[in-house]
């Protein structure tokens, strides 16, 4: 029976329909009129347990960041933007995605936040939370923080359920920092250019019941993580100057095609 007329419901959970979609979307990734025709697919086994799962995030993390909109608004459309046509010619997009940060004031810089991407062909599930890709401002305040506060962003990384994630993760520096002791005991997390933690997730474990409750928990338990690095690095207050870090009035990442 063909994808279009079968009859869908809306999912909880991931499942081998949704990837059933993105392989079906990676073959006809410049086909609009197939989109339209598999749309139901999408909507209930794509979107709907995407949603679900940014509806958990909001309601046991959401609270913690109260700067950062997690809603499902955030997902990234299934078409690509007319306004901006990919190289390739695709229409159709091949893989979901979301990212969860304050709102973005400057092209200079990304804030921290919380990444979300399933159905890449090679890696069907990745999830991120932290400093991606930083400014120049970003990395000093970063390596500022890590000298000073030091106690504080060890014991986080020392945590049973934070150690879980496996270290931080991202691009480091060639060359130590200049003006900093790589002797020091903060040397090992001076080494990092990029700052966040990640997982990689396989079909087999996405498609599980117990996926979306499971990673909820897990970014729950990262959550101090980034609301440190949030309180020592900051936000740009979009009038060329920068505002106070958020730790400052409130305790409280990146977005990719």
């Amino acid at each position: 029976m063909p994808i279009a007329a079968q009859e869908f419901f809306m999912a909880e959970n991931f499942s081998k329909l949704t990837f059933e979609y993105f392989e079906l979307a990676r073959k006809n990734r410049k086909n609009g009129a197939w989109f339209e025709k598999n749309k139901n697919l999408y909507l209930d086994h794509v979107k709907a347990p995407f949603a679900n799962l940014v509806e958990l995030l909001d309601m046991h993390v959401g609270p913690r960041l109260p700067d950062i909109a997690i809603a499902k608004r955030k997902i990234k459309r299934p078409i690509y933007s007319k306004n901006r046509p990919q190289p390739d010619g695709s229409v159709v997009r091949p893989q979901t995605s979301a990212y969860f940060a304050q709102k973005q004031n400057t092209r200079f810089e990304w804030n921290p936040g919380i990444y979300l991407e399933f159905g890449n062909e090679e890696t069907p599930g990745m999830v991120g939370i932290g400093l991606y890709e930083p400014s120049g401002r970003q990395r000093t305040r970063l390596r500022e923080a890590i000298v000073n506060d030091y106690d504080t962003i060890k014991g986080i990384l020392s945590g049973r359920k934070v150690k879980a994630w496996g270290g931080i993760g991202g691009e480091r520096y060639i060359r130590f920092p200049r003006g900093y002791d790589e002797q020091s005991r903060a040397a090992p997390l001076l080494w990092h250019k990029e700052f966040f933690l990640s997982r990689k997730f396989t079909k087999a474990e996405i498609i599980k019941k117990d996926f979306i409750p499971k990673l909820v928990m897990e970014l729950e338990a990262a959550a101090p993580f980034l609301i440190w690095i949030r309180d020592s690095v900051g936000t740009y207050d979009g009038r060329y100057q920068f505002g106070k870090r958020p730790g400052q009035e409130l305790a409280g990442i990146f977005d990719r095609n």
